[in-house]
This record gives structure tokens, C-alpha cells and sequence, in this order.
């Protein structure tokens, strides 16, 4: 069974989240509070079907296009 580190990896590496976080020197921790989240709801939201809005919103923290998180 995966953490739920192991699967905002896996979704975010799918998604490039985690590769444009890495660049951009931003920790899960840092982005959850970025968006006013706990990091639970930052995994849960990232292993389900993430709204196109909360992607627009973590595009908008990392300086990226959501086009770029794909």
C-alpha cells in the first residue's frame, strides 16, 4: 500500500507538479499553505480528480501556465 507521499508523487510527477515544484524550491508543506489547505487535502485533491480550478491555482503559485502542469 502506498503513503500518501508515495501518491502525491506519483500523481504529481504525472501531472509535473512535483518536477516544477522541485525547480521553483517549493516543499508540499509550503504549497498547501500557498493555497490555504492542509497537506491531506493537497494528497487527497492531487489523488483524485483534481478541479480545474485548483490547478489554476497551484499554476498560479509555481509562475507556470496550467498547460505547463501536463
Amino acid at each position: 500500500m502506498r503513503t500518501k507521499e508515495q501518491i502525491f508523487e506519483f500523481i504529481a510527477t504525472e501531472l509535473k507538479i512535483k518536477e516544477i515544484m522541485q525547480e521553483k524550491g517549493i516543499s508540499v508543506t509550503q504549497m498547501s499553505e500557498k493555497l490555504g489547505v492542509t497537506r491531506q487535502s493537497l494528497y487527497r485533491c492531487l489523488n483524485g480528480n483534481p478541479t480545474m480550478n485548483r490547478l489554476k491555482e497551484i499554476a498560479e503559485i509555481l509562475e507556470v501556465s496550467p498547460k505547463d502542469l501536463f
